[in-house]
């Protein structure tokens, strides 16, 4: 597997056929999920900065 392979991986790629240790982010719920805690955060009034050292992974920093 090539590395853009690795990076944007082909749609019919199946989960047996990823080499491993694989990463496997679902983008969309990525960032429901950063967008609900942003809402969450603003509704107490708490400023949120999300860690990005917390990943390493360069894909999920910059979605």
């Amino acid at each position: 597997m090539s590395p853009h392979q690795r990076q944007h991986p082909d749609s019919s790629a199946t989960l047996r056929s990823l080499e491993t240790p694989a990463a496997v982010i679902d983008t969309p719920r990525m960032l429901r999920n950063i967008h609900r805690m942003q809402a969450r955060m603003d509704a107490l009034g708490v400023r949120f900065r999300p860690h990005a050292k917390t990943s390493k992974c360069t894909p999920v920093v910059r979605a």
